[in-house]
């Protein structure tokens, strides 16, 4: 009788894992198109303020993370800090070193820390109309990303939530 109440006991605690894990596999992408929209928020302040406010980079920097969320705002006010700070050559190498500090806390892929480090290139080197066109390039590698990136969503979620259940199953089928 215990016996069979820890088989029980077991198998629900199985299922329960498996079942967590894929939860956690579908939030991923979850995660990185709410980041993703976060930095294309940035990248339209960005150009937005460029276009019609003039400020200095780091002012702009500033202004963009306070409207901004999570990891995307801290990314943007690092920058801002280490343009104020002057502690590196160009306001690209901020833009750069303000990415990788915070890379291993967002769910941005390699593609997509390249894509923004591209934008970064040109910081400080060209007009502001120039500046203001990198921005809508990188809104542009954001939308289809972002188009791509739903589709698979969408399709996975189902997966990733009958795949749980079914190799919890498996798994205690196979265990008993």
């Amino acid at each position: 009788m215990i016996d069979l109440f820890f088989k029980i006991i077991g198998s629900i605690f199985i299922i329960f894992s498996t079942v967590l894990c894929s939860m956690y596999f579908e939030s991923v992408d979850k995660y990185r198109i709410e980041d993703l929209e976060e930095m294309k928020k940035g990248f339209n302040l960005f150009s937005s303020n460029m276009e019609y406010t003039h400020l200095p980079l780091s002012e702009v920097f500033f202004d963009i993370s306070s409207k901004l969320q999570s990891t995307t705002s801290e990314i943007f006010k690092r920058t801002s800090e280490l343009l104020n700070q002057q502690k590196f050559e160009t306001a690209s190498m901020c833009w750069e070193e303000a990415l990788k500090e915070y890379e291993k806390q967002s769910y941005f892929t390699v593609d997509d820390i390249n894509a923004f480090l591209y934008f970064g290139k040109t910081l400080g080197y060209l007009d502001s109309l120039r500046q203001v066109e990198n921005g809508r390039y990188a809104v542009e590698y954001i939308d289809m990303t972002l188009e791509r990136l739903i589709k698979k969503y969408d399709k996975s979620k189902k997966v990733y939530k009958s795949f749980g259940i079914l190799s919890g199953l498996l798994i205690v089928i196979v265990l008993f």
